[in-house]
């Protein structure tokens, strides 16, 4: 089921002009209407560490998916995932500085660092985002995922 989209409604024609090894035809056409079996890609868990020292706070994200990431798609995969700040709206922009997968595709670790430092005044938030669609995640079959997953994570 390579590359067959998700939720479309396919045709297949044969002709009556279509013959067998031995030359016999169709009596008539036929045509038929079918779906593919593939579903979405999920995002299975989600596992984050924060470490902090004095100024420097970073976060250690693995994204398991529900199955192998495409060789093709690791980079778009990485690429469609990020870290937003959301509150308040003065923190820094983390920016990633390490990516690894795991043997078969299934887990990507991410290191995340420039995080602002919540402290015992200020609490800062951040947003964990993997977006969704075709040029993101997909696997060997093509199935991407269907919703966009985000969360939310306090510094």
């Amino acid at each position: 089921l390579n590359n067959w989209e998700i939720d479309t409604l396919y045709n297949l024609k044969v002709l009556d002009s279509a013959c067998d090894l031995e030359g016999k035809k169709l009596f008539s056409s036929k045509e038929y209407f079918f779906t593919s079996f593939n579903q979405f890609l999920q995002v299975s868990n989600i596992d984050y560490t924060i470490n902090s020292t004095d100024d420097v706070v970073t976060c250690n994200v693995d994204i398991t998916f529900s199955s192998p990431v495409s060789i093709d798609s690791l980079i778009q995969t990485v690429e469609s995932i990020s870290f937003k700040p959301i509150f308040p709206l003065s923190i820094s922009n983390p920016y990633l500085e390490e990516v690894k997968w795991n043997e078969n595709r299934t887990i990507v670790s991410l290191q995340w660092s420039g995080f602002s430092k919540s402290s015992d005044e200020t609490e800062y938030f951040y947003k964990l985002i993997i977006s969704t669609g075709k040029n993101g995640a997909k696997n060997d079959v093509g199935e991407y995922l269907q919703e966009d997953v985000c969360k939310i994570v306090k510094m």
